[in-house]
């Protein structure tokens, strides 16, 4: 494959992945990191929105996440 062609199939696997982002329960796959005793809050440590008054309502939404505490 020639440069130009990876930066195509690059792109295009950065739309799809983009797209099924957008698409996808997004609550669900953020508790996942949060929750996982590897990973914790660290991925998101530099958003202030994900700060730990405003994770309560994300875990607690069990109608959208399936997940309770």
């Amino acid at each position: 494959m020639t440069d130009d062609e990876d930066l195509d199939a690059a792109a295009a696997i950065m739309e799809s992945i983009e797209w099924h982002w957008g698409v996808a329960n997004q609550q669900i796959f953020i508790a996942a990191v949060i929750v996982n005793p590897f990973y914790q809050g660290r991925p998101f440590a530099q958003l202030y929105v994900l700060n730990n008054a405003l994770l309560d309502p994300l875990l607690s939404d069990s109608g959208t996440t399936g997940i309770s505490h």
